[in-house]
């Protein structure tokens, strides 16, 4: 057994959306509608990389674009358009070895739920951050209370799922997500789009390659890869090569 192999199976596997399981950072896509991307992908590093998210620097991000209903849901769209590589299937091998897949996301919850619909991850496994606007669907606030938009919010939410899932794995870019670290059973950061230096050097497991699909060896058994289909067996197989190749930091 490789020593990065799980002993001991997993019941659920958290997704960061933003910079994970799409190659976009939402919030700077919509920015680049009122020529603020630089400020707010300036902000949004703030917040990835070191500071981790409160809600005065979401206010300010959003303060920034003001999004309304139409453009949030194109956001969803452009999501999907960017998907990051190998995302849909690993997400469906994943499913499919019998593992809940959770979307946890600071970002807006219509554009985030989207996403989810396409990747086939029903929306009571999806948190986000509410959004709110006019009748005539201009923006209005955000939940300020969610906790998601405060620091250490990914880790208070995976804690709830842990009440109902024990055993748990946590896929993200962003200081925000290592927040959970010590809730999870096991943290992979991944960094296909966004390399943070700072996370590499704080987690045992880190994805460098582009394509996701580390994260089923990473997450699934020999013997859960092994009831697999044949199709997906391959893929699976095709996705440890990853590790073997050294673009996913095992430790």
């Amino acid at each position: 057994m490789n020593t990065w192999q799980l002993k001991n199976p997993l019941d659920a596997i958290l997704f960061d959306c933003d910079g994970t399981l799409s190659q976009l950072e939402g919030i700077v896509a919509l920015a680049e509608q009122t020529g603020q991307q630089d400020y707010v992908a300036k902000l949004t590093e703030q917040a990835m990389g070191a500071q981790g998210l409160t809600p005065d620097l979401y206010r300010k991000r959003l303060d920034c674009v003001r999004p309304n209903l139409k453009q949030v849901e194109h956001l969803g769209q452009l999501y999907i358009d960017k998907l990051s590589a190998d995302v849909f299937e690993t997400i469906q091998i994943l499913q499919q070895a019998d593992k809940k897949v959770f979307i946890l996301s600071a970002g807006l919850w219509p554009a985030v739920a989207l996403l989810a619909d396409y990747l086939r991850v029903p929306r009571i496994q999806v948190f986000a951050v509410p959004i709110n606007f006019t009748k005539q669907g201009d923006y209005q606030d955000f939940d300020q209370n969610s906790p998601l938009c405060n620091l250490f919010g990914k880790k208070m939410i995976a804690e709830q799922i842990k009440r109902n899932y024990p055993r748990l794995a946590l896929v993200g870019d962003g200081q925000n997500d290592f927040e959970a670290v010590e809730t999870v059973e096991r943290f992979i950061g991944y960094g296909g789009n966004f390399y943070r230096e700072k996370l590499f050097n704080a987690v045992n497991f880190y994805i460098r390659s582009t394509s996701l699909s580390p994260v089923l060896p990473l997450c699934l058994m020999k013997h859960e890869i092994e009831k697999l289909s044949k199709v997906q067996q391959a893929f699976c197989l095709a996705a440890e090569q990853w590790i073997i190749a050294g673009q996913v930091k095992v430790s």
